[in-house]
């Protein structure tokens, strides 16, 4: 996988969160510039102590990892505090989370999370206020790189103040979340493959609630949901949603699966049916053998050739096997 240096991407400017270990407190982060060459104010307010901390803060973004470094602001000799550094991962809803360090050794975690700009109006009182999720379970999926992106794409066209996050898990990996922008702009290996892919966004309502929608892929559940104040934005949108995916689901494996049976399953069935007709014990014997062996084959063949879900990261290419006998590995 590369990463191309040249994307543009669209970190948020105002951030706010907090900071724990040594010292803790609420943080406010302004920044301004391009993501390589990020400059700003920090504003800590520490727990046990009176008035705001402010640093000038350095830094940069390539689209999963920032990282900055602050430098105290001196108003008075006896108010010299220590500069620090901080390093922080984008999550996939949205926030950054990491780990901040100052040169007394001092040090802990932060978390920030992306701010609109303050409202004007009085924020409307929310208690009476009621949210309308909807879920759906879609069947087996089959996707791609730029089928992800088109997905994303047309959420994105939606979501005018909130940015949609991308986030996909390798077998064996850890989570690696981006804007969409830097993750268009990532390559992969031909036939690459992802277990897990994330894709979520929300944004602020007029009422002062969020809404939001979050899909979800992976080895045994593919789902989406959407949530919102509005119980017609939150149905109609997932409908559109089930609408858009139907076409990167792979109906044989789908319609196979609801009947809940598996190959697997089949076969036992037929030997429990078959055994009855050997005669002795070590004929029933190497039959059970030869089932399992023929068990484990048909296991092996669905999980490479067709998983409940196969997330490509780069364009996908079907093989022979994949084309010919679809259903029968199935």
């Amino acid at each position: 996988m590369r990463f191309i240096d040249e994307a543009q991407m669209t970190l948020a400017k105002l951030w706010a969160g907090t900071a724990r270990g040594t010292n803790t407190g609420k943080l406010f982060l302004e920044l301004s510039g391009p993501d390589n060459a990020l400059v700003g104010v920090l504003r800590f307010n520490e727990t046990d102590r009176d008035g705001v901390t402010l640093y000038d803060i350095s830094g940069n973004f390539d689209g999963e990892n920032l990282s900055i470094v602050g430098v105290h602001r001196v108003e008075t000799p006896e108010d010299r505090w220590n500069n620090l550094t901080a390093k922080g991962k984008l999550s996939s809803k949205g926030s950054i989370d990491g780990q901040w360090e100052a040169d007394e050794g001092t040090g802990g975690a932060f978390t920030l999370f992306a701010q609109d700009a303050p409202s004007e109006q009085q924020l409307p009182d929310l208690s009476m206020m009621q949210l309308h999720t909807s879920r759906w379970r879609f069947g087996a999926i089959s996707i791609d790189h730029e089928q992800i992106i088109r997905v994303a794409e047309n959420l994105q066209q939606e979501f005018k103040r909130g940015n949609v996050v991308v986030t996909i898990v390798k077998e064996g990996g850890a989570e690696q979340a981006r804007f969409l922008p830097a993750f268009k702009l990532l390559e992969f290996a031909k036939n690459e493959r992802a277990e897990i892919l994330k894709i979520s966004v929300n944004e602020p309502e007029p009422e002062g609630t969020k809404r939001l929608i979050e899909i979800e892929l992976g080895p045994h559940v593919n789902s989406a949901m959407t949530q919102s104040s509005s119980e017609a934005w939150t149905l109609g949108r997932l409908e559109k949603i089930k609408n858009d995916f139907k076409r990167y689901e792979r109906s044989y494996a789908t319609h196979f699966k609801k009947l809940n049976l598996g190959a697997n399953q089949i076969i036992f069935a037929g030997a429990l049916v078959y055994i009855p007709s050997l005669n002795n014990l070590g004929q029933r014997f190497i039959f059970f053998v030869s089932v399992f062996f023929i068990t484990r084959l048909v296991t092996y063949l669905h999980t490479k050739y067709l998983p409940f879900t196969a997330i490509y990261l780069s364009e996908k290419s079907d093989s022979l096997i994949r084309r010919a006998f679809p259903s029968v590995v199935s």
